[in-house]
């Protein structure tokens, strides 16, 4: 008979907890921050990370395996005016449901929210006048949860107490608050001091957060510079009404495969002859120098560019050739022969090998009579000069010593 009762409570306990788990709500944040315009990966560098066309790929697959999910991004979409137009659209296709504001976004404000308007996406920003496209904070219900999302931009420090309003409202309402942190104002003392949100999700420019961390009850989530990666914050909310919280990113590599109608709109925006045009009107730090052909060099320093031309430099042009990517955007970085002219040969055949040239690392004793360059003229390559296009976006792996030695020369000058 005991034997009977505990079996009894046993199996009542065990409804008990398998109730509990039904009653669970489970919702799916997916987010980004600090696209700043970057389309798609080139592969300078040899990094293939990131880009609009895989990025619609991976969030639709995350929002299929979790209907319940809400899209966000905390700001700083475009690095310049002219892409900000085809990001909006891209990112509104994915199902961006809001979108905070960086300092970028700020710099060109009207464009920003002009655009964002256009494409049907809503800025969540306490600073700026409401609008159809423009509120406060926002309230999501998802599976049951109300999802809170306020904002914190740069802007937010000249009226801290619209940004306190729009917090406080938004806390009330809300089952799980994110905080799109721009601004920087979630510090550890901040969210330690009061009614702290759930997540927060900050800017890259401010340090990128590899792995998640958390303050109080609060979950910095990691973030991504140049949407190279996507970020997950998977919640559960249980009948105690405690969100439990596990955000992670995920990397976008050539693992991921590009949306086909995405990477057919960026290179239309890409090719746009228009916009081409309009690239080259622009004030340029190249086209005010005279151009060396490597040809040149060839006839006295034949080893030499026999070494150089098995090099990735040697084809730098060729490779933009074959991507059909030769355009104002890629060119400067490419091509010596653009850098100084404006304008290149084409040349479909790899016999002659062009792109990062003689020149472009030896400008200081190029060009030079029979006799070589004055024994005074510093002969030696300034690794800054390579910082110019291996940068921390095109190249963030960059290490000057072991790049070095791949671009400097073995056999001895003739």
């Amino acid at each position: 008979m005991i034997f009977l009762l505990v079996a009894a409570i046993s199996l009542m306990a065990g409804r008990t907890i398998t109730r509990a788990e039904d009653t669970a709500k489970h919702i799916r944040i997916i987010y980004t921050n600090d696209t700043l315009g970057y389309l798609e990966p080139c592969g300078c560098g040899g990094r293939y990370e990131g880009g609009l066309a895989r990025r619609a790929t991976a969030v639709a697959r995350l929002a299929r395996l979790s209907p319940n999910c809400l899209i966000l991004d905390s700001g700083n979409l475009a690095r310049a005016g002219d892409t900000l137009g085809i990001t909006c659209r891209l990112m509104a296709r994915m199902g961006y449901c809001a979108v905070g504001m960086g300092d970028r976004d700020f710099a060109f404000l009207n464009e920003f929210l002009k655009q964002t308007a256009a494409s049907g996406l809503v800025v969540v920003d306490p600073s700026l006048p409401k609008s159809q496209h423009v509120v406060p904070y926002l309230i999501k219900e998802l599976d049951g949860v109300k999802v809170g999302v306020v904002s914190y931009s740069p802007r937010s420090k000249a009226s801290p107490d619209s940004f306190q309003a729009a917090y406080q409202a938004a806390r009330k309402q809300s089952d799980v608050l994110v905080l799109l942190d721009q601004g920087g104002v979630a510090t550890d003392e901040w969210l330690q001091a009061g009614e702290a949100p759930d997540i927060v999700i900050g800017a890259a420019p401010k340090g990128v957060i590899a792995e998640q961390r958390i303050v109080g009850h609060t979950h910095i989530a990691p973030t991504s510079m140049l949407g190279r990666r996507l970020g997950v914050a998977d919640i559960t909310v249980s009948t105690d009404g405690r969100p439990r919280i596990a955000a992670q990113m995920l990397v976008i590599d050539k693992n991921t495969a590009e949306n086909a109608s995405t990477e057919k709109q960026i290179e239309g925006f890409l090719l746009q002859p228009a916009r081409q045009a309009a690239l080259k009107r622009q004030p340029q730090p190249y086209g005010k120098g005279k151009y060396t052909s490597p040809e040149t060099c060839k006839r006295c320093h034949t080893s030499i560019y026999n070494e150089w031309r098995e090099t990735k430099h040697a084809s730098a042009l060729g490779i933009l050739i074959s991507k059909n990517r030769e355009i104002p955007d890629c060119l400067p970085c490419h091509s010596e022969q653009y850098r100084q002219t404006l304008r290149t040969s084409r040349r479909p055949s790899t016999k002659t090998p062009t792109g990062i040239e003689c020149a472009t690392c030896h400008a200081a004793v190029i060009p030079h009579g029979s006799k070589g360059p004055a024994s005074k003229t510093s002969r030696k390559v300034d690794p800054k000069l390579c910082l110019q296009c291996h940068n921390s976006e095109r190249s963030p792996d960059f290490d000057p010593k072991r790049y070095m030695i791949r671009a400097s020369h073995k056999v001895s000058r003739r």
